[in-house]
């Protein structure tokens, strides 16, 4: 008897190497300077498929019935979303050399009741990565039943059973990304501060400062990558910009030079029991976009496929792929793709504005109490988008996808751009008693609320709902709500009480060592945290063949009643008007 896996776990390596030296020159009394220079080195391998029994090396998908060469051991997954344990594996596969080279100086310069602070910093980013895309290179045929259920019921709505359509080889969804070596990205960023810690009188302090930033466009070495011109879709297939080539840029991406970052901030004592605080500040930040969306991605570089088929309708049958048909269909010219990724050419960093405004106040001798209000608004944040959603609803419609001529039907262009925002805004109170024969505790509660129109890239897993992809790239605005991860209210306590036994307490402190081991230096500590549960996007099977991304919020028609629950704590809500308005024809 031999023994097949149906499995293939993948190995991982992370060796990481890093080094440091800092200098710190002292002129006199009142001036000091402070240089650093650091490198780290990050190796991540991971993902590559090991079969344990070695019935199925590299090569082998043609012996469980897929046309497809397999580069790595394993076979190419089964994806079946009912209960039912998904077999093969996708080879989500990523081999990663990252060098980062930090370089920074700060001059700190005490003038009367003035201590201002100048300084820069330079950043070298060496990129070396290759990233199997989240299809992996053994890719994946998907069943979830959209071609076994009961188009009598409802010709729309509701799936039927995913292991049925495996059954039939009725498969909903492949795709599979193509097998290179490391591409190799590289980058400066820049940024210069200055501020200035000012002593204005002796009850009021002012910090005032200015940073300014500069992200060099990251650009390819040998300019292997490409960007889709998503401006002008009606030039596709020629709408295809290559580093370096015909006026493009290496980066395919336009500079920002408007990286400015102010700072404010003040603390004031009222009396000798009270003081009051709050700031101001811009941060930015250029982060939070896929590994699997670079320009480094596209063809011909390294190809793609991703590929829906069309679901059935009351009136047709659909159009199933079988799996005898590999990772073929599309009706693409040889060599081209039907998955590109494409950057916004005026993406920017993300904007950060945070401020907060605190009063703190002594109460007795022990005990302290603060409460403060707690906000910031993040503009610009990265988020992706599948571009090639089309303008009508509807398989009829299909011609209205703007990518066509370029992805083919059904075919996808993820767009990576700066559409993403969200806003906070918080109580917070916190009570706190110092040491007090042996009891100290502090009590923290926030009241806040955390508004968004997209989850990011990674989400928050289990509360997210339909996904990472706005249901309508033409109204993103109609994803607006409460955030996955708002939390409204958030209370935590922990205390300490030394028990007053032993040398230097209330009880036994004359006794000898031996009891003192015994009986002293016990203490009780506790910790509570409490918080009310996440809110939750309620999702729907998308029915309007619309091919943006697969993510779709359930219409509301009618006023929404949940028992035992609050409506106002519902993720993602939107009066019943707006939605009709809005998402009907998308959800």
């Amino acid at each position: 008897m031999s023994v097949l896996a149906f499995q293939f776990p993948g190995g991982n390596d992370y060796p990481f190497w890093n080094g440091v030296i800092n200098e710190v020159h002292t002129f006199s009394p009142s001036l000091q300077n402070e240089f650093r220079a650091g490198y780290s080195r990050i190796r991540n391998l991971s993902g590559i498929p090991s079969d344990p029994f070695g019935n199925f090396p590299a090569g082998s998908d043609t012996k469980v019935g897929y046309p497809y060469a397999s580069p790595y051991p394993g076979f190419t997954e089964t994806n079946i979303s009912t209960a039912e344990k998904n077999i093969g594996t996708l080879g989500v596969v990523q081999n990663t050399i990252d060098n980062i080279f930090d370089y920074g100086d700060t001059v700190t310069w005490l003038h009367g009741k003035h201590i201002v602070k100048a300084g820069a910093q330079i950043l070298r980013y060496q990129e070396n990565y290759y990233y199997a895309s989240n299809n992996g290179n053994m890719g994946q045929f998907a069943y979830n039943g959209i071609f076994t259920k009961d188009l009598t019921v409802n010709p729309t709505i509701g799936k039927g059973y995913g292991f049925a359509d495996f059954v039939l080889d009725a498969s909903e969804l492949q795709a599979v990304a193509g097998t290179a070596g490391r591409d190799g990205q590289r980058q400066y960023r820049t940024a210069y501060f200055a501020e200035d810690e000012w002593k204005v009188m002796p009850k009021l302090t002012l910090n005032i400062g200015l940073r300014y930033g500069y992200d060099q466009p990251m650009y390819k070495v040998n300019n292997k990558e490409v960007n889709v011109d998503v401006k002008n879709p009606q030039n596709c297939p020629a709408c295809l910009l290559v580093a370096g080539k015909n006026g493009a840029s290496r980066a395919l991406y336009n500079a920002y030079h408007t990286q400015f970052m102010p700072r404010l901030s003040f603390a004031y004592q009222m009396n000798p029991q009270m003081v009051i605080r709050g700031g101001y500040g811009i941060t930015d930040d250029f982060e939070g976009m896929g590994a699997a969306q670079r320009l480094t991605q596209n063809p011909p570089f390294i190809p793609q496929y991703s590929y829906s088929s069309t679901p059935p309708s009351a009136t047709s049958g659909g159009t199933p792929i079988h799996v005898s048909q590999g990772f073929t269909v599309g009706g693409l010219t040889p060599g081209a793709s039907n998955k590109y990724e494409a950057w916004d050419p005026n993406i920017k960093p993300e904007l950060i504005q945070q401020y907060n405004l605190t009063l703190q106040t002594l109460v007795g001798s022990r005990f302290t109490f603060q409460v403060g209000y707690v906000g910031n608004v993040a503009q610009h944040l990265v988020v992706p988008e599948p571009y090639n959603q089309q303008t009508i609803p509807g398989s009829t419609n299909t011609a209205t996808q703007p990518f066509i001529n370029l992805v083919g039907k059904g075919g996808q262009v993820y767009l990576t751009l700066a559409e993403g925002y969200s806003n906070y805004n918080a109580m917070q109170i916190q009570l706190r008693q110092r040491q007090w024969h042996g009891l100290e505790f502090t009590f923290n509660y926030t009241f806040s609320k955390n508004m968004t129109n997209n989850p990011g890239y990674f989400g928050t897993g289990g509360v997210d709902g339909p996904g990472t992809y706005p249901q309508n790239i033409y109204d993103p605005h109609g994803d607006y709500g409460v955030a996955a991860f708002d939390t409204r209210n958030a209370a935590n306590f922990v205390g300490t009480y030394a028990l007053p036994f032993g040398h230097g307490r209330d009880y036994g402190d004359h006794v000898n060592r031996f009891v003192d081991s015994a009986i002293g230096g016990w203490k009780v500590s506790t910790e509570a945290v409490l918080y009310s549960g996440f809110p939750i996007t309620i999702g729907s099977s998308n029915a309007s063949a619309s091919n943006n991304g697969g993510g779709a919020r359930a219409n509301q028609y009618r006023p929404l009643r949940v028992n035992q629950r609050p409506r106002k704590t519902l993720g993602f809500e939107t009066p019943a008007s707006k939605l009709q308005a809005s998402v009907a024809s998308t959800g």
